[in-house]
């Protein structure tokens, strides 16, 4: 026992060798630094003004710099002390960030949540919570992960889900309704054609784009045939393609809002149409655990969509 003793305090020993100086140094030389003087440093942290002084010549010493200039009261920094605070300062507040971070995870807060999002979830109502999250909980990370049409099943892995119901079923509360509309450059033929509203079935003369995993039911329900559709990877491709005039979409409205605000793309105006909308829901996962963080950040998600039966 007394050789594995030994062993450690030398390993110590060692460990601490390859450090010339202390974080403590750093923190009196910044505060010198930020106080203009060894007195008012002194009275900044509770210390004797020779504790300060000595602190300060240590410092300089093991690092072979000079960093302050004392000029009658007052201490100025050299162009290397300078330097060094700059860097002092990162170091000493990822001190105190590691810190607080493990004063967290002691009382029970997560260090992080992860959370699946289906990508046509209004992306302002998440960072609205996720910046209200922040200011309480600034220390849990967010770990996002978006997905075209998550089912329930497949955010197995997350701490919760932004997901559709599937068959049916309602997964979680609703956090709102999004609006999907049929959309096209304004150049488009299909406004050439047809000037009022066009039948729904005469949309299978025009090329439409799906983006992947679009839900069966919602595939059946738009007059199509098969060669007719192209099918991509994101939103942000479809949209590209709309832009292109190689064909017309169903998007969320909030996703082409721009575009319409703007003149670039027109909604379709379908004859005896009612609107479509895919509901979201939040999906907790059952096996996860539900600290602090987990529960607030649900909380202010629900709020940030307002009401259950919003439309976006």
């Amino acid at each position: 026992m007394a050789g594995i003793c030994y062993g450690e305090r030398l390993c110590s020993s060692l460990v601490l060798s390859m450090y010339k100086t202390t974080l403590d140094q750093w923190l009196v030389f910044k505060t010198v630094a930020e106080q203009k003087g060894f007195s008012a440093a002194a009275k900044s942290l509770n210390r004797s003004q020779s504790t300060i002084s000595y602190s300060i010549a240590k410092l300089q010493d093991q690092l072979g710099l000079q960093l302050i200039e004392v000029q009658g009261k007052r201490c100025e920094l050299t162009l290397a002390g300078r330097n060094l605070l700059t860097k002092a300062k990162v170091v000493l507040s990822g001190l105190e960030a590691l810190e607080q971070t493990a004063s967290y995870l002691a009382g029970g807060v997560e260090s992080n949540l992860s959370l699946a999002v289906d990508s046509i979830f209004p992306k302002p109502l998440l960072f609205a919570a996720i910046r209200r999250f922040s200011q309480h909980f600034p220390h849990t990370q967010i770990d996002i992960e978006e997905s075209f049409r998550l089912m329930p099943a497949d955010g197995s892995h997350h701490d919760m889900a932004i997901t559709v119901s599937q068959g049916g079923m309602t997964p979680g509360p609703k956090l709102v309704d999004v609006t999907v509309i049929p959309v096209a450059h304004h150049q488009h033929p299909v406004f050439g054609q047809y000037e009022d509203e066009i039948e729904k079935s005469a949309l299978a003369n025009f090329k439409q784009i799906f983006y992947q995993n679009f839900q069966r039911q919602e595939r059946e329900q738009l007059a199509n045939v098969p060669h007719q559709i192209w099918s991509v990877q994101s939103l942000g491709s479809a949209i590209a393609a709309i832009d292109a005039k190689l064909c017309y979409g169903w998007l969320p409205r909030h996703h082409v809002q721009s575009h319409l605000d703007s003149g670039k793309f027109r909604q379709i105006a379908i004859k005896a149409m009612p609107p479509s909308l895919i509901s979201l829901y939040l999906v907790e996962n059952k096996v996860t655990h539900k600290g602090p963080a987990f529960e607030f950040f649900r909380q202010v998600l629900m709020e940030s969509c307002v009401s259950p039966n919003d439309v976006v």
